[in-house]
């Protein structure tokens, strides 16, 4: 069965899409991943040159998938029109079908596609919901109101992590309090420069990385000491770009 991964917060800015891409980078190392780009400024699907910044303003709304290897991007933004909405129902079962992972990206938990796709979803693939935080104090309350609510993704189950991005300090009590939290350091260069296609170089970052993986039972030993490994070389980005 497929593995569904929704990465998403209560605020804008928070690192969502920077942490559903590094997520993919490792996993792609292992398994087939289809990112699903739900957010409404579709940061990553800019991220990684398969839009410009203008193309949010040009009125030419059309879901974009491109793919290389282990890695694809099917990118809808917070589009509703009718048409669009046809034609994700047509294209997104096969998609679900053809990969391991899909790790989807939305802007919020109350996101408008979420509930469709969770219907072509049902009975296909699993769920589990990584919830991104900053350590603002009234933020991190606001996400442990969703974390914590039977009435979010009830499907995910205990299947629940908490990534608290941009940590300088100490983070709230309450938070420190949770099962399942990774914690990830302030990147001023992420701040300066923005987000980046390219893997994170700081360790520490790697390790938190690897934790979330671990605990979204994305990271599967082989019995020997060695991690199992889906397909070929490490891939970068850029080479096959289709409008779906």
């Amino acid at each position: 069965m497929t593995t569904r991964i929704l990465v998403t917060g209560v605020k804008g800015g928070s690192g969502k899409s920077t942490v559903a891409l590094w997520l993919a980078k490792e996993a792609m190392k292992f398994r087939k991943v289809l990112i699903l780009d739900l957010d409404y400024t579709r940061s990553l699907s800019r991220t990684i040159g398969l839009l410009d910044v203008n193309d949010l303003y040009s009125g030419n709304s059309q879901i974009l998938y491109w793919t290389q290897g282990n890695f694809s991007i099917l990118s809808l933004g917070g589009m509703v029109s009718p048409g669009l909405l046809t034609q994700f129902q047509t294209v997104y079962p096969g998609l679900l079908d053809r990969h391991d992972l899909v790790i989807i990206d939305a802007s919020s938990p109350t996101h408008e596609l979420l509930e469709l796709e969770g219907k072509i979803s049902h009975g296909k693939a699993s769920l589990s919901l990584v919830l991104v935080t900053t350590p603002h104090p009234f933020t991190a309350a606001k996400t442990l109101e969703v974390l914590n609510s039977p009435d979010f993704f009830p499907e995910a189950d205990d299947r629940k992590v908490l990534v608290v991005n941009m940590v300088k300090d100490e983070i709230p009590e309450e938070v420190e309090r949770v099962k399942k939290v990774v914690k990830i350091p302030l990147i001023k260069q992420l701040i300066l420069y923005g987000p980046s296609p390219e893997p994170p170089k700081d360790m520490i970052v790697i390790s938190a990385i690897l934790e979330l993986s671990a605990w979204l039972g994305l990271r599967t030993n082989a019995g020997d000491g060695s991690m199992v490994r889906q397909g070929g070389e490490k891939l970068g980005y850029g080479e096959e770009r289709d409008h779906t």
